[in-house]
């Protein structure tokens, strides 16, 4: 039986019901989809968090997101395959034992994960440029990106990467690249990445 509602000259008119919405909202909050994103590459964080903000925005509006939603999700999901992949290619690290940082890389281990900013002074030789970009690898500091590694020179730059890839078993453009003018050795899936600080600052 059809409820009934208001009267018109003595008949009886069926109650006015709201119309559906021709695109009704079935998608779940979007809130807790935020804290999936630190599982992808740094570089692609940024840009996930504004389209998942725009998103829950037409949301909010009544919007269908349904679409758009799986695109991000896409999205999501290779950055977070890229990351996978980055971390099963982390080398087996090997630290000499006559390197005053190699000896002490728990500790210089502990400082990095608990401060964002870490200054270390050590002698010529200490083993800075060499044992550090390892201790971070060893953090899994370069699963999201690249590890930067700084040199004044060209030359020390070319130097250091040489020394690395051969350290950790590598080629040159594939676990370490390096980059300075008119040259740029360093590819999507490189962990260390040697630059001038030329390059560095051009970049930022």
């Amino acid at each position: 039986m059809a409820e009934t509602g208001i009267h018109d000259q003595g008949q009886i008119l069926p109650r006015p019901t709201a119309k559906p919405s021709p695109h009704p909202v079935t998608t779940p909050p979007l809130k807790k989809l935020f804290r999936e994103i630190a599982s992808g590459l740094i570089r692609d964080q940024i840009p996930l968090r504004q389209r998942l903000r725009a998103l829950e925005q037409k949301q909010q509006r009544g919007e269908e997101i349904t679409e758009p939603l799986a695109a991000w999700r896409a999205q999501l999901t290779a950055s977070q395959a890229n990351r996978a992949k980055r971390l099963a290619a982390l080398p087996l690290l090997r630290y000499p034992d006559d390197l005053p940082v190699a000896q002490n890389r728990q500790l210089i281990a502990e400082a990095i994960q608990r401060h964002p900013i870490v200054i270390l002074c050590g002698e010529t030789g200490s083993g800075k440029t060499t044992q550090l970009p390892k201790i971070c690898l060893e953090l899994r500091r370069g699963t999201g990106g690249w590890i930067g590694i700084t040199q004044p020179r060209r030359i020390a730059a070319r130097t250091i990467a040489d020394f690395l890839a051969q350290d950790l078993r590598s080629e040159i453009g594939e676990l370490v690249g390096y980059k300075m003018r008119f040259t740029d050795r360093v590819s999507p899936d490189s962990l260390l990445k040697v630059m001038t600080d030329g390059i560095l600052l051009a970049e930022i």
